[in-house]
């Protein structure tokens, strides 16, 4: 039997670790940059795709974690816009710390 859980935070490190780690979908609104760094640091993914997925009014990175699926809210593919050689290097695994 699997369940589903919903949480809702405003700190990303007051969320317990062992939870953290067991979370399998994310969804990022914008922090100060430090704290974005520090959450894409400890995600795995570049600072950049954040940063592109949270610079608009009421958008958030939203990310699959077990499929490695990264968008704009929940419908638009996070590479849009970005520049293809960041696409590249990211999906062969170049910059996974940003």
């Amino acid at each position: 039997m699997s369940g589903t859980k919903t949480s809702l935070t405003q700190t990303f490190y007051k969320v317990p670790k062992n939870i953290r780690d067991n979370c399998s979908h994310f969804c990022i609104f914008a922090f100060l940059s430090k704290e974005n760094k520090r959450i894409t640091d400890k995600l795995g993914v570049a600072h950049q795709l954040l940063d592109n997925a949270t610079d608009e009014k009421y958008s958030f990175f939203n990310y699959d974690k077990p499929q490695k699926l990264m968008k704009i809210k929940f419908y638009e593919d996070i590479y849009n816009g970005l520049p293809k050689g960041l696409c590249n290097s990211y999906l062969e695994g170049g910059l996974g710390n940003g």
